[in-house]
């Protein structure tokens, strides 16, 4: 009687692996395929707009001096710019409304005969102020431009209330694409279902206008008639929405 054998059998070992692995494959393919398979959706733009009445104004001052000594141009740039806060308090603006910010000092110079000739140290600094009722805005601005040897940058008109009013546009602009992507499936005889993608096409707030005012003159800020007009914000919203169509 011969003995039991236990080595394995190399042919039907491979017989074996080349069944699991055909076994394997229609799965594999049948997953794939499965995960390729997209559902039908559409895409529409959604938009809204607005015009708002703004109820503030920033006005942005540049106070500069130079000296031959950079303490002096301090100095003077200090005086400059209190006699500036003092005019602002008498028209009424309040001390949280009035900021300071960018303070820079650097060395001046001037070509002459081309030779660079030391004017002096010039110290330079950025007020901005805001204002909350514009009934008085030309009593401020008449007591920016008084004031001695300060540069009035301009004037941007804004709405205290734009975020409250830019989410209500945003969400109008989805109601909007929410109609347009509902009417174009009805047409194939469809309806949407869940939103699967949404993307906000940001649109700053458009200012009404940004004055130049170097060339304004005090005499024109105290006339009789207003030399400005407000206008009016636009806030926009543009959204594209992806929605799935049943």
């Amino acid at each position: 009687m011969r003995p039991l054998s236990l080595r394995p059998n190399p042919g039907r070992l491979s017989a074996l692996a080349l069944g699991a692995l055909l076994m394997a494959v229609p799965t594999s393919v049948s997953s794939q395929t499965a995960t390729h398979v997209q559902q039908p959706s559409v895409t529409v733009d959604g938009t809204a707009s607005s015009q708002i009445e703004p109820d503030e104004a920033v006005f942005t001052i540049g106070v500069s001096t130079t000296s031959p000594e950079l303490d002096q141009a301090r100095r003077e740039n200090a005086s400059r710019l209190k006699s500036l806060v003092t005019a602002l308090d008498e028209a009424g603006i309040q001390d949280d409304d009035i900021r300071t910010q960018n303070l820079m000092a650097h060395r001046d110079y001037e070509w002459n005969n081309r030779q660079r000739i030391f004017k002096g140290f010039q110290v330079s600094r950025n007020v901005t102020v805001k204002l909350r009722d514009l009934e008085r805005f030309e009593t401020v601005l008449g007591a920016i431009l008084e004031t001695t040897e300060v540069d009035l940058h301009g004037t941007e008109f804004r709405n205290s209330k734009l975020r409250d009013h830019d989410l209500d546009i945003r969400q109008k602009a989805v109601e909007d694409a929410r109609r347009k992507a509902a009417a174009m499936a009805e047409q194939l005889g469809q309806s949407i279902g869940r939103a699967i993608s949404i993307v906000d096409s940001r649109n700053p707030p458009q200012p009404p206008m940004m004055m130049q005012a170097r060339m304004m003159s005090a005499e024109a800020a105290q006339g009789d008639q207003p030399i400005t007009a407000p206008g009016q914000i636009e806030v926009r919203s543009d959204v594209q929405v992806t929605f799935l169509l049943e």
